[in-house]
């Protein structure tokens, strides 16, 4: 199965966004009191923004693979428990390096979600999805959006909407989509701009999110539609294809960075934030580069080739053309 370049375009954009939204509680950073100027952009433009997309891409992912799975004959569903067992083993050691990490709670999900309504037909998908996803929302998003947000990328596979974004007219109704989004979510974020505290885990400000969200994921699909899309899938690309890697991967390069925190003049301030982006920043371009040079080598990343062995029972070997899209996030 031929891997669907847009999608691992915007999985490494989802992993840059959550690198500088995660930044903050890896560095243990002391909050100042009130808000400062970077810390309200933050929240408007990144914090549960890009969580909502790569916890879609998960349900994705999961489908594409069940999908490829079913072309083959294999109906067996042993393999995805031990997927998301090793997930959740994963997951539980992350947790001690970065409280509130995604790993483990997408494990608990996968296995009480996603796999049983692997079972549903398509109207099934469909119909929890529209359960789900508004009581995410209800519940003030974060964590509650992970049920939904996998469900929804279930059903967009049932309906082959992943293969349609890489066929030429697609990117007009992505456009449109990002722009009506993006209009919307434009008149929410001066609300929420004058009154901070609602950012984060709140209603108003997951409906935001989930608006921006879409309009990212949007703007992205039509961007690869454009001469920039070979420079997106060398960079974001490769990223994406080595996710659960890379994730895992910040948070220890954040960590090795914690103890020069004060010569770097990272901090809870304005202009500290600034400095943790730009932290951020460098830890992403390098992991493009490791990310590519592994690449050129190997199939997949070192995490990816051991989740793999870990969910197939064996080494199956794997084409550089023909790489599943990975069912982490």
């Amino acid at each position: 199965m031929k891997r669907i370049d847009t999608l691992d375009v915007i999985r490494g954009i989802a992993l840059c966004g959550i690198l500088a939204a995660n930044a903050p509680t890896v560095l243990n950073l002391p909050a100042e009191e009130g808000f400062n100027d970077v810390q309200v952009a933050l929240g408007l433009t990144v914090h549960e923004r890009f969580f909502p997309i790569f916890s879609l891409l998960f349900g994705l992912g999961f489908g594409l693979m069940l999908a490829s799975a079913r072309r083959r004959g294999e109906t067996s569903r042993w393999p995805y428990v031990r997927r998301f067992a090793f997930l959740l083993a994963l997951g539980g050691v992350h947790q001690l390096l970065q409280p509130g990490e995604a790993l483990l709670p997408y494990a608990l999900a996968g296995l009480l979600v996603l796999l049983p309504a692997s079972w549903l037909p398509r109207w099934g998908v469909v119909a929890a999805t529209a359960v789900l996803l508004p009581a995410g929302v209800v519940a003030g998003g974060g964590f509650a959006l992970i049920p939904g947000a996998f469900v929804l990328g279930l059903a967009l596979t049932a309906f082959d909407v992943p293969q349609r974004l890489e066929q030429p007219g697609a990117w007009r109704p992505a456009l449109s989509l990002a722009v009506v989004t993006g209009a919307v979510a434009a008149l929410l974020l001066p609300g929420l701009a004058a009154n901070p505290g609602t950012l984060g885990f709140s209603m108003s400000s997951t409906v935001t999110g989930l608006l921006m969200a879409t309009t990212y994921v949007g703007l992205t699909v039509a961007l690869m539609h454009t001469p920039v899309r070979g420079a997106l899938v060398a960079t974001f690309g490769s990223l994406g294809r080595v996710s659960l890697t890379n994730y895992v991967g910040a948070t220890l390069l954040l960590l090795a960075a914690r103890p020069f925190q004060t010569q770097l003049g990272i901090d809870g301030t304005a202009q500290g934030l600034l400095r943790m982006l730009a932290l951020c920043g460098g830890i992403a371009l390098l992991q493009v580069v490791l990310s590519r040079v592994w690449l050129s080598r190997f199939p997949q990343g070192p995490l990816e080739q051991v989740w793999r062995r870990v969910t197939w029972g064996s080494a199956r070997p794997v084409s550089r053309a023909a790489v599943p899209a990975p069912a982490n996030a």
